[in-house]
């Protein structure tokens, strides 16, 4: 398979399904849509101090199986705050039978409106064969926060890089222009007679995991990228490699390799704290989870 070749989707199929959409009513956000099918569910609002609530995306099977096919649609409106995450890593489990699983993302965020989505990482079993395929539009005057990132898998040897192949895309589009381009494409089965430890592009160069964040707002200039550079250096121990970059049409972009998620945690969250709380003037945000 073409590295950059995502599979077909199977278009009016779901194995789960979520959609959300946000509206701002007075002074608060409010959910005006909660739907889910299948094995996807959603999380009750969990109350935030200061804060508009956030909401957890599940699993319910607990990974994702060969051939399956997940959808998420989410919409926030005009001048709306929604804040989201994944319960768990997305596990994709072995494709013993070449049928790659899928996952298709479509946000959307009115004018004014701020989405943030903190997606743990993909973790693809050994064997698994894993696309996902995201398109994020923004309105003018929207912003968005966007954390994901893809793990060296598990495999029963304890191995890093035993799953065929991963591939995640998302496109970024503000007023209908493409403004920014994701992708990322990992292919171990290709590498077969070859090192697969302390190796170099492509395979993490020796670390175990890969994150990413990118933030798209407006009012964000290239000179800002000194003041993220500086808020994340509290969170670095010399185990970790990070790159900051400012993005043309107005945001920045961060990428980190680390030993494990707990680093991706905590590097990710000085970042948009950073984007948060200096920038936007917003509560401290916590999310609840068990990483240590």
């Amino acid at each position: 398979m073409d590295a950059l070749a995502l599979p077909r989707m199977r278009a009016g199929t779901s194995d789960g399904t979520i959609c959300m959409e946000f509206e701002k009513r007075h002074d608060r956000t409010v959910a005006t849509r909660l739907f889910r099918h299948g094995n996807s569910r959603i999380s009750s609002a969990m109350a935030v101090p200061d804060s508009d609530p956030y909401y957890y995306l599940i699993s319910t099977g607990g990974g994702y199986t060969e051939g399956e096919h997940y959808e998420v649609d989410i919409d926030v409106g005009e001048e709306a705050h929604a804040i989201l995450t994944t319960q768990t890593p997305a596990y994709i489990y072995k494709c013993d039978h070449g049928k790659t699983t899928s996952q298709r993302q479509a946000m959307a965020v009115g004018p004014g409106g701020f989405l943030e989505y903190y997606a743990d990482e993909v973790m693809p079993y050994a064997n698994a064969r894993f696309a996902q395929l995201s398109e994020v539009h923004l309105a003018k005057g929207a912003a968005l926060i966007y954390a994901d990132g893809l793990s060296s898998g598990w495999s029963p040897d304890a191995e890093p890089f035993r799953f065929a192949s991963a591939f995640l895309s998302t496109s970024f589009f503000r007023e209908g222009k493409l403004i920014a381009l994701d992708r990322l494409a990992v292919t171990p089965r290709e590498w077969e007679g070859r090192p697969r430890q302390g190796g170099g592009i492509g395979i993490f160069e020796g670390h175990s995991n890969f994150g990413s964040v990118l933030i798209l707002d407006e009012k964000l200039k290239a000179s800002d990228a000194e003041g993220f550079r500086k808020a994340t250096e509290a969170a670095l121990d010399g185990t970790c490699r990070i790159g900051i970059s400012p993005i043309d049409a107005g945001g920045m972009a961060l990428r980190i390799l680390a030993p494990d998620e707990q680093h991706i945690d905590r590097i990710v969250h000085a970042f948009c704290a950073h984007y948060r709380e200096d920038m936007r003037h917003l509560a401290p945000l916590r999310i609840r989870k068990n990483r240590s």
